[in-house]
């Protein structure tokens, strides 16, 4: 007998609901962001459109209501933007209900354009609505956001907000990005916030975040766009950072910075957008330092920007750390004499690496690296696992086959260096795993196989280094 969705248990139904409804996270806003720099967009639902979401889900019968209104953690996320179509009566009910049947449940929203919500008296009660709840805000997107909205949230008692990201505001009429409307004038507005850990700030242009002399200390994670300039100056205030991702652009501070010491940091990833990174950010440590001695992961995405200005960067960090496991390296390589002793040096300063993963959309890249570990035998002794990330599965035909079966050999022959045991074919670009034939790669890497050589082909999606 077929069973109809009405027969389903409650409980069924219940994990059903929660799917469906399902909402992003920040996983996907910094994925989606180092791909393109767009705006992310948001599954949570629109507060305004009742045929969608948690109100379709109320019209359906009196069980699927009843149901939908027991869960509150469907009311819990939604994206609020200027109600054109409603009266400000309306819109003030709307919201008032949604939120009184999200119960006691944390709350994430996303504000598009918050600063038009003050514009008239209704705009005013939404938002006091809103704050009326501001106990329970854990997650709030900001898009397109004055500083006259922050001015009013400063002025409430202190928020249970654990999470802060700033966009800049996508025009669908015009095609273009609203900036004006992009002036942060003070950081004050995270202080009432003792419990913030994420600030993801991925404007487009605009105000640079005025910083004090404060510490930010409750900030562990930070996601900055390479239009927000002063990355450097607001990492040094954020001692107890865990994971930080930066994109560098042409621009930088002219101030310098005494020094930087992150001693709790895990993983940061930083992506180059210029070929005068050196000449921007190197020299404001010129009297400083950069002490990172938790550091796990370092992952430097340079694109076809040249990479030895960062390696230059971040090489004497390495020093005050033993901790380095994995290495990720994207970017030019240029002239090979320009990059192979900075490259060198780089590496003698990880001899802990067990994991290192390169970017073969440049070969010139990882054929550097292996003639380095092929010339010095002390290079990286505790490498393992060797990643090629490929966009296109030609690219792996451009790779010196011989040069990398003399390091494999080399390193199984050898007693003062761990052999590297694992090679992962990594492919990105929307590939999958189950759509590549092994056996369209080079003959060569099926001999390194029964020599002992474990070959991996896996999307980078599927691969998550240890």
């Amino acid at each position: 007998m077929r069973a109809t969705i009405t027969s389903l248990p409650q409980e069924l139904l219940l994990a059903v609901f929660k799917f469906t409804l399902s909402t992003h996270s920040s996983a996907q806003i910094i994925d989606r962001y180092h791909e393109d720099g767009e705006l992310p967009s948001c599954s949570w639902h629109d507060i305004w459109n009742l045929d969608h979401g948690p109100w379709a889900l109320v019209k359906v019968c009196s069980r699927w209501r009843t149901l939908a209104l027991s869960i509150h953690e469907l009311w819990s996320s939604f994206l609020i933007k200027s109600p054109d179509d409603l009266s400000g009566d309306a819109a003030v009910e709307i919201l008032q209900t949604w939120l009184g049947r999200s119960g006691d449940q944390p709350l994430r929203f996303r504000i598009l354009a918050a600063d038009e919500l003050l514009e008239d008296f209704h705009g005013h009660a939404l938002l006091n609505r809103l704050l009326i709840h501001a106990s329970r805000w854990q997650t709030v997107e900001l898009v397109g956001v004055w500083t006259a909205f922050l001015s009013v949230v400063q002025s409430w008692n202190p928020l249970s907000l654990t999470k802060l990201s700033l966009f800049s505001h996508y025009d669908d009429e015009f095609g273009s990005r609203n900036d004006s409307v992009m002036a942060y004038r003070s950081p004050r507005t995270f202080y009432p916030a003792p419990n913030l850990n994420t600030l993801i700030d991925l404007r487009t242009s605009g105000s640079p975040l005025q910083l004090s002399q404060s510490q930010w200390n409750q900030l562990t994670t930070y996601v900055g766009s390479e239009h927000v300039n002063r990355h450097l100056e607001l990492i040094a205030r954020c001692p107890n950072l865990v994971e930080c991702h930066t994109a560098f652009g042409r621009y930088s501070s002219s101030k310098h910075i005494p020094s930087i010491f992150l001693p709790h940091l895990l993983k940061w990833t930083l992506r180059i957008c210029t070929d005068n990174f050196d000449e921007g950010h190197h020299s404001l440590l010129s009297e400083g330092s950069i002490e990172l001695k938790s550091l796990r992961d370092l992952i430097i995405l340079a694109g076809l920007h040249p990479l030895d200005p960062a390696l230059n960067l971040l090489r004497p960090a390495l020093f005050t750390s033993r901790s380095l496991r994995y290495l990720e390296l994207a970017g030019s390589a240029g002239q090979a004499e320009n990059v192979s002793g900075p490259l060198e040096h780089f590496l003698l300063a990880a001899p802990m690496i067990t994991h290192l993963r390169v970017w073969l959309k440049n070969p010139i890249l990882i054929t550097i690296i292996l003639s380095l570990l092929l010339k010095n035998g002390a290079l990286t002794p505790s490498l393992e696992i060797l990643d090629l990330e490929l966009a296109d599965t030609a690219e792996i035909f451009e790779l010196d086959m011989p040069l990398l079966a003399s390091v494999v050999r080399a390193r199984f022959a050898s007693d003062n260096v761990q052999s590297i045991r694992q090679l992962n074919l990594v492919l990105s670009g929307g590939m999958e795993s189950s759509d590549i034939d092994p056996h369209v790669y080079p003959p060569i890497l099926e001999v390194l196989q029964e020599e002992g050589l474990e070959i991996h082909i896996c999307s980078k999606k599927e691969q998550v280094h240890a």
